[in-house]
C-alpha cells in the first residue's frame, strides 16, 4: 500500500515537472511581457494580473486594451536569456504597428527551443496597424504554440525565419487568418512558411506570398480562403504552377512550396496600328504599320469609311 501511495506521488509530481516544462512558464507568473532583452511583468503587481501600463523606446503597452504599440520600433539580439524570444507574452495581446518596424533575432547557436523573433504563450496574438512589421529570426518568426494568430488590416508584414536552422516556421499556430493585408513570408529555409494545427484562413487580403522548403501552407483542418490564389511545387515559383480556388472548407494545400493571393495580372502595353506614308509605286503596298500587345490579344477593325 505505501509502495503504491509513493508511486502515485512520483508520477504526480513527474506529470506536474512535465506540464511546467511543455509550458515554458512558472506557476507563479502567470503574466508575463519581455520586450528586447528586457522583463516588464511588473514584479509589483499580481502574478494573476496583466501588466499595468508600460512605456518605452519606441513601444507602448495599455493594459485596458491589452495592446502593444510598437512606433519605428527596432530591435536586434538574442532576446531575453531562457524564453529566446524579442517580444514573449504569456497572455492575448494585440500588437499595433505604426511606422517601420524591425525585429532580429540573431541567435547564432541553436539547439532545442523555440528561438522567435515573437513568442506568444497566449490563446491570441493579433498584429495589425497601418506601419510595418519586419521580422528576421534564427528559427521561428511567429510562434504561438497555445493559441491563434490574426495577422489583419497590417500595411506590411514581412517574415524571414529559419536563418540558422531548417527546422523553423514563418508562422506556427492553432489556427491563423489572414486578411486585408500586405504579408510576404520568405520561409525559403525553413519547413513551412505557415503551420496550422488547425486551419488557415485567407480573406479578401490584399497580397499574400508565402514559401517553405517543405509546404508554403500547412494545416492540419485545410486551408480555405475567399480569392483565387495560384500554388507552385518549388520554392521559384517555376514549376508545377496551379489554380487554387475559391474554397468555403479546408482543403489540402500542403503540396505547394510557393503560394500567391491574389493572382497578380501584368497590365498588357499595347502599341496601336500606324498609319504608313505611302507614295504611288504603282503596286500593292501595306496601308498601315501592324500594332502588337503584351499580355492579351490585339483586335483590328479595318473600314472604307471615314469612322
Amino acid at each position: 500500500m505505501r509502495n503504491t501511495a509513493i508511486k502515485s506521488a512520483m508520477y504526480c509530481l513527474i506529470l506536474f515537472v512535465i506540464i511546467l516544462l511543455r509550458n515554458g512558464i512558472s506557476s507563479n507568473a502567470a503574466y508575463q511581457l519581455y520586450i528586447g532583452n528586457e522583463d516588464h511583468s511588473d514584479n509589483d503587481i499580481s502574478a494573476t494580473s496583466p501588466p499595468t501600463n508600460l512605456h518605452g523606446a519606441n513601444w507602448n503597452y495599455e493594459a485596458s486594451s491589452k495592446t502593444l504599440t510598437l512606433s519605428n520600433f527596432h530591435y536586434e539580439g538574442e532576446g531575453v536569456e531562457g524564453i529566446h524570444a524579442c517580444i514573449y507574452c504569456t497572455f492575448p495581446i494585440t500588437i499595433y504597428c505604426n511606422g517601420n518596424n524591425t525585429i532580429v533575432q540573431n541567435r547564432s547557436n541553436v539547439s532545442s527551443g523555440n528561438y522567435s523573433a515573437i513568442y506568444s504563450h497566449g490563446d491570441t496574438l493579433k498584429i495589425t496597424g497601418p506601419g510595418t512589421l519586419d521580422l528576421t529570426s534564427s528559427k521561428h518568426g511567429i510562434h504561438c504554440p497555445l493559441g491563434d494568430v490574426d495577422i489583419l488590416n497590417i500595411s506590411n508584414l514581412h517574415i524571414t525565419p529559419a536563418q540558422v536552422t531548417s527546422d523553423g516556421y514563418g508562422i506556427y499556430g492553432k489556427s491563423i487568418r489572414i486578411g486585408g493585408a500586405y504579408v510576404t513570408i520568405d520561409a525559403d529555409n525553413a519547413n513551412q512558411g505557415i503551420h496550422a494545427e488547425n486551419m488557415i484562413t485567407i480573406n479578401h487580403t490584399n497580397a499574400f506570398t508565402a514559401t517553405g522548403k517543405i509546404s508554403a501552407l500547412y494545416a492540419v483542418s485545410g486551408v480555405k480562403n475567399d480569392i483565387v490564389g495560384n500554388g507552385w511545387t518549388n520554392i521559384a515559383g517555376t514549376e508545377g504552377k496551379m489554380l487554387i480556388p475559391v474554397t468555403a472548407v479546408g482543403t489540402d494545400r500542403s503540396s505547394f512550396k510557393k503560394v500567391q493571393f491574389p493572382i497578380l495580372r501584368n497590365d498588357p502595353t499595347v502599341t496601336p496600328p500606324s498609319a504608313k506614308d505611302l507614295y504611288s509605286t504603282g503596286s500593292a503596298q501595306e496601308l498601315v504599320n501592324p500594332g502588337s500587345t503584351s499580355g492579351g490579344t490585339l483586335y483590328c477593325y479595318y473600314s472604307r469609311s471615314n469612322d
